[in-house]
């Protein structure tokens, strides 16, 4: 630096090469080296700045969504307590109104003569009809079922009320489902989703098998690049294929990554009825980015 600093104050530059020329070469190493690490622990500094940034937005918008679900269930709640008391409120008002028919009723039959007026009983049938609970509201809501579109595994969906596009993982009852918000899952209900873009389906070719010397059926199966669901819905379809081709063995290759696949393939494994074993694949077999399982 002292070089750097002399040229700053002016000294004479030949003055100021002579010097450096009589210097060591050790010297300008170490120096270059100190440069270097100046450099690299400026650049960490930057890079964990941003790191405790990206950190913060994380923690900001974690807690952003867990308001917007507390008071969205909080909602949900209180829209329901709400509905329960009209309803309640409809079915004691069609009693009383129905307990009021029949005393008319009855004192029509105790009183009336046997030449009762067509009028009167129809002033009767119509108090009846009004006293029916009504059901607009339930009405409302199966019209609403009615006009909602057919949601599969793997659809994008947009939840309305929290504002945030998710991927649909598995159905959660009746009338809900569980979505995949980033790195939340949550049970959302039907009527708070609107349908983004459908799955995509794999590609269905008819295959005509034929027992004997070939087959036209690989006995390996690639799913890298696929998404979860669909790699599923390959593989189901594979080992099929593979136990109609009469095939011992089987190699599912579906990478190293994030082992998500991996897991997935696993498992199902284990619950297949016709799969014997599986394991990693060995040395030329593909390694752990490979598994080679073993048919009954």
């Amino acid at each position: 630096n002292a070089f750097e600093i002399s040229r700053k104050l002016g000294l004479n530059e030949r003055l100021i090469t002579n010097a450096r020329k009589m210097i060591g070469t050790d010297t300008n190493t170490v120096e270059n080296m100190i440069v270097a690490l100046e450099k690299a622990r400026n650049l960490a500094e930057e890079q964990q700045q941003d790191a405790e940034a990206y950190l913060a937005e994380a923690a900001t918008l974690k807690t952003d969504l867990e308001g917007t679900l507390l008071a969205y269930q909080e909602q949900k709640e209180s829209q329901l307590e709400k509905a329960q008391v009209e309803a309640t409120q409809i079915i004691e008002k069609a009693k009383r109104d129905a307990d009021e028919i029949i005393r008319e009723l009855r004192s029509m039959r105790l009183h009336a003569q046997a030449s009762t007026p067509e009028k009167e009983f129809t002033a009767v049938k119509k108090k009846l009809e009004e006293a029916k609970p009504t059901t607009v509201v339930k009405e409302s809501v199966k019209l609403r079922k009615k006009n909602l579109p057919v949601f599969e595994v793997g659809d994008d969906v947009m939840v309305v009320s929290l504002n945030q596009q998710g991927i649909l993982l598995e159905e959660s009852g009746a009338n809900a489902w569980t979505v995949q918000l980033g790195i939340m899952k949550m049970k959302v209900d039907t009527t708070d989703m609107t349908l983004i873009n459908k799955a995509k389906k794999p590609e269905t070719r008819q295959v005509t098998i034929l027992r004997g010397k070939s087959s036209p059926v690989t006995s390996k199966l690639d799913l890298r690049g696929e998404r979860y669901e669909a790699a599923l819905i390959r593989l189901e379809k594979f080992l099929d294929d593979a136990l109609l081709a009469n095939y011992p063995s089987v190699s599912i290759i579906h990478g190293h990554g994030t082992g998500v696949i991996r897991q997935g393939v696993h498992q199902y494994l284990k619950k297949h009825r016709a799969v014997k074993s599986y394991r990693f694949g060995g040395q030329g077999e593909g390694g752990m980015g490979a598994t080679i399982v073993e048919l009954k």
